[in-house]
C-alpha cells in the first residue's frame, strides 16, 4: 500500500461520502480515514505527504497543511466554497451569477433595519427570490421565497446565521448543470431535472442525465474552479434567460457517484491521475 497518500472523509457522512472515499483510495492504492483521526496523531506520526480532502472540517485540514501535507483540495479553496457569500463576491466580477445580496453584519438585533433591508432586497431583486444559508450543502439550506410576508420571516428566522438572496432564475427552475472538473479539465456533464421542485438536486427528488454542455458552460466552469484554486470540484449551473450560463455553486467536495452512473465515468480515477501527476508539496492557497 502507497502510504505517500491518504484519503480523509468526515465519519458523519459515511453513507454519503464514504464510496466515494474509498474509491479513490482504491484507485490510489492508499489509506482511508476519518478526518477526526488526525487529530489524535503526532506531527512525527503522520506517514502520508498528499491527502485527497473529502471534507470542510477547516481546522483540521489547516492542521494538516501546517504539518507540511499537500491537500486535494487545499483548505482555503474549500473554505472559500464552503461559504457561499465568499464564493459569489469572487465570481462576481465575472458577471457570470446571479444578482445576489448577502447578509450584512450587525453586531446587535434591530428589527427597523431588518426590515428596510428586506424591503431594499425585494425592490433589487424582485420576487419570487432565492434565500441560501451562507453554510449548507444537498439543497437543504435553500428557500424559494415568494411573498413579502416570507420573507420577512425568513430574515427573523435567520437573523443570527448567515445568510444571502439571489435573483430567481425562473429559465432554470427545477433544471442545472452538474459539470464536474479535474485538473482543469471538464471530464462530465450531467443534466439534472426536478419537475417537483425549484431545487435540482438529486438529494431533492432530481434526476440526471448525460449531455453535451451548451456553449459556454464548460469553459465557465474551469474557469471558475481555477479562480477559487480548486485541484477538482463540481459546478452547478443554471440556463439564464438568454440561455447563457449562471453559476449556482461551486462544490469542493461533490459528489460524484450518480455523475458516474449517469455518464459512464470514473471521476475516481481522474482524481487519482490528478493527484499522482501534481508535484507540489504544500498548498497554493491559505486564506
Amino acid at each position: 500500500m502507497n502510504r505517500e497518500y491518504a484519503v480523509l472523509y468526515n465519519r458523519s457522512l459515511e453513507n454519503i461520502f464514504g464510496r466515494q472515499a474509498h474509491a479513490v483510495a482504491t484507485e490510489l492504492d492508499c489509506p482511508c480515514f476519518y478526518t477526526d483521526e488526525m487529530l489524535f496523531y503526532k506531527d512525527s506520526e503522520i506517514e502520508f505527504s498528499k491527502c485527497v480532502y473529502f471534507d470542510k472540517d477547516v481546522i483540521t485540514g489547516l492542521r494538516l497543511e501546517t504539518m507540511g501535507v499537500r491537500l486535494y483540495n487545499n483548505i482555503g479553496s474549500i473554505e472559500l466554497c464552503d461559504d457561499k457569500r465568499r464564493t459569489n463576491e469572487l465570481l462576481r466580477t465575472e458577471g457570470n451569477i446571479p444578482d445576489t445580496i448577502p447578509s450584512p453584519l450587525l453586531f446587535h438585533d434591530d428589527p427597523i433595519f431588518r426590515k428596510t433591508f428586506a424591503l431594499r432586497v425585494a425592490e433589487a431583486l424582485g420576487l419570487p427570490l432565492i434565500a441560501k444559508l451562507a453554510f449548507g450543502s444537498l439543497g437543504q439550506q435553500v428557500r424559494l421565497i415568494h411573498t413579502m410576508e416570507e420573507l420577512m420571516n425568513c430574515c427573523e428566522e435567520w437573523k443570527n446565521q448567515p445568510h444571502l438572496f439571489q435573483k430567481f432564475v425562473s429559465t432554470s427552475k427545477g433544471k442545472d448543470v452538474r459539470i464536474y472538473v479535474v485538473a482543469g479539465q471538464a471530464i462530465a456533464a450531467m443534466e439534472r431535472h426536478n419537475p417537483e421542485d425549484f431545487r435540482s438536486n438529486i438529494s431533492s427528488g432530481g434526476h440526471g442525465r448525460k449531455i453535451t454542455p451548451p456553449n459556454g458552460f464548460e469553459q465557465t466552469a474551469i474557469d471558475a474552479c481555477a479562480l477559487l484554486g480548486l485541484d477538482f470540484g463540481g459546478v452547478d449551473l443554471l440556463y439564464g434567460p438568454e440561455g447563457q450560463p449562471l453559476i449556482c455553486e461551486v462544490n469542493s467536495n461533490a459528489l460524484f457517484n450518480e455523475l458516474n452512473t449517469v455518464c459512464n465515468v470514473r471521476v475516481e480515477q481522474h482524481i487519482a491521475d490528478a493527484v499522482r501527476a501534481n508535484e507540489k508539496n504544500f498548498s497554493d492557497l491559505l486564506f
